[in-house]
């Protein structure tokens, strides 16, 4: 029963990172077609851009991992390898979690109109900090994740049992205290972007519903569009933090390494890992007016190819 299950999952996720990728492919292509017209691309496509791209090669690498270890397990056997492989995933994990904060703090910043110094000065340098933010994202992801690759190395200089029977991938690292390393590790390059993200939304939020509060008791200027405008973007931001926020443990469960027994709540997890940024993309294609009618363009010109 339990592999007919694990059978089911497997497919399942198979499936899943296939709609993933498309998904977020799209966006990218209608993007670039985007660019090829107009010759240019707002800031916030440039982000959007950075975090599909992401999102795609995060959620590729899962399924090419799930697909090596069901049908050549040999390759894990090398703790090198293996280290080199979970090393990109962290890599791949750490740049989707900044570009999102990317995006979100350049949303909050162009949208709210809190008066503070700092938020003046981001508000009027935010298009040219932006390049910045996202190359600092890029090496600051690099960099936290050297340490992730080194502690699991360092399982070579470990009594490992039954190395031989199981590929190296899925054994808890050597030594309790191995694993607390691996889990501090990977919350020490997780949380502050996840931390930044939230603070973002939250003000984000915090501005929308103040700003929303007033436009319905107020008598004079606003129409119901304007208000219709700031209710979905409440919703699109509030969708975004509970999607993140679900992202964010299960991924991390899956490199702290608690899962390593590959049975149906490893597949359960991978499953719920692939499914957040699939969702939040499908999400944007569905909902947000501006790339909803970049990626209709982007179907007449392939229709009018043909």
């Amino acid at each position: 029963m339990e592999f007919t299950l694990k059978k089911i999952l497997i497919l399942l996720l198979y499936c899943e990172c296939f709609a993933g990728i498309t998904v977020n492919l799209i966006i990218l292509a209608a993007n670039i077609m985007k660019w090829k017209t107009l010759k240019s691309l707002s800031t916030s496509d440039k982000i959007l851009n950075c975090l599909v791209t992401s999102r795609t090669l995060l959620v590729f690498n899962i399924s090419l991992a799930s697909y090596l270890y069901q049908f050549h397990p040999w390759i894990f056997h090398d703790i090198v390898v293996t280290a080199a492989m979970l090393t990109y995933g962290v890599i791949l994990h750490y740049t989707d979690l900044w570009f999102a904060t990317v995006l979100c703090v350049f949303y909050c910043v162009k949208i709210t109109s809190y008066s503070w110094k700092f938020f003046i000065f981001l508000k009027t340098k935010i298009s040219t900090l932006v390049p910045w933010f996202l190359l600092g994202s890029l090496i600051a992801s690099i960099f936290s994740s050297l340490p992730y690759g080194f502690n699991f190395y360092d399982m070579k200089h470990q009594d490992l049992s039954n190395v031989s029977s199981k590929p190296m991938i899925f054994y808890r690292a050597g030594t309790i205290q191995n694993f607390y390393n691996q889990a501090l590790i990977t919350l020490l390059g997780s949380c502050p972007p996840f931390i930044i993200f939230l603070l973002a939304i939250f003000l984000l939020l915090h501005s929308l519903l103040m700003h929303t509060r007033r436009m319905r008791s107020s008598e004079y200027g606003f129409h119901t569009p304007n208000l219709k405008g700031h209710f979905s973007a409440v919703r699109s931001m509030s969708v975004f933090l509970v999607l993140q926020i679900i992202h964010f443990i299960f991924i991390n469960l899956l490199f702290f390494g608690i899962l390593y027994d590959v049975g149906v709540f490893y597949w359960l997890n991978l499953i719920i890992t692939c499914a957040l940024p699939f969702l939040h993309s499908l999400y944007m294609i569905c909902f947000c007016g501006e790339i909803k009618k970049t990626i209709t363009s982007l179907c007449r010109a392939l229709s009018t190819c043909e």
